[in-house]
């Protein structure tokens, strides 16, 4: 199974447009690879890919990911500032390539 924890700023809660979204992304057999991308809340703005598994997109220039026990730590912060509320979505694979 597959975990989003230790988010900050708390679900429902406001980020400053140049504020930091971090999260950790852990699982039972642990994360081999995710992709994260962001939707933005009441916007016409299209998603977007932040983490492609290895690399951060342009425009997350200040971003990182470090390993943490069974996943990852993000810290996204959007180069520009945030243009509404980001909405996450993860899309992992465990240590033996399985959807998780």
């Amino acid at each position: 199974m597959l975990f989003v924890v230790n988010v900050s700023p708390a679900n429902a809660s406001e980020i400053a447009s140049t504020g930091t979204l971090s999260f950790d992304l852990i699982a039972t057999g642990g994360v081999l690879r995710a992709l994260v991308c962001v939707k933005f809340e009441d916007s016409d703005l299209p998603a977007e890919l932040v983490h492609d598994g290895t690399n951060f997109s342009r425009g997350y220039s200040q971003a990182s990911r470090v390993a943490v026990p069974s996943g990852f730590r993000y810290v996204l912060r959007r180069d520009g500032g945030w243009p509404a509320g980001p909405q996450l979505a993860v899309f992992a694979f465990d240590t033996t390539g399985e959807a998780l």
